[in-house]
């Protein structure tokens, strides 16, 4: 299945969503949407980055809307060689890059990915 980058203001993130989400990556557990939480990042400047295989973004926003969160950008992240619940070291790497090299992101959240936090 792809593997699927999408980016929020901490702030806007309750806990108990973040508490759902790294349960969901610790376990390999897919939602009613067939989207699967694979990792998540935090930035010092409270950025926080979803990392998740889903069938298509449609599924992710479905998934974000039904939790009452904010779906600002989506992002496909090349690739998917690996199971669906775990990402490669490589994979982790890439979703690196397209955080700290995506123009995008940063006109969101600002210049600085080199503060990211792996949290699962």
């Amino acid at each position: 299945m792809p593997i699927f980058l999408d980016a929020h203001d901490g702030s806007e993130l309750p806990l108990e969503v973040i508490r759902t989400f790294l349960r969901g990556a610790r376990g390999g557990t897919a939602d009613v949407f067939d989207v699967t939480p694979l990792d998540l990042y935090c930035g010092d400047d409270g950025r926080v980055f979803c990392v998740v295989s889903a069938p298509d973004e449609a599924a992710i926003r479905q998934g974000h809307a039904a939790q009452g969160v904010v779906c600002r950008r989506v992002q496909r992240v090349p690739g998917r060689a690996s199971a669906p619940d775990q990402l490669t070291a490589e994979e982790k790497a890439i979703v690196r890059q397209m955080i700290a090299a995506d123009g995008s992101w940063s006109e969101l959240y600002g210049p600085d990915s080199e503060s990211l936090r792996q949290v699962s």
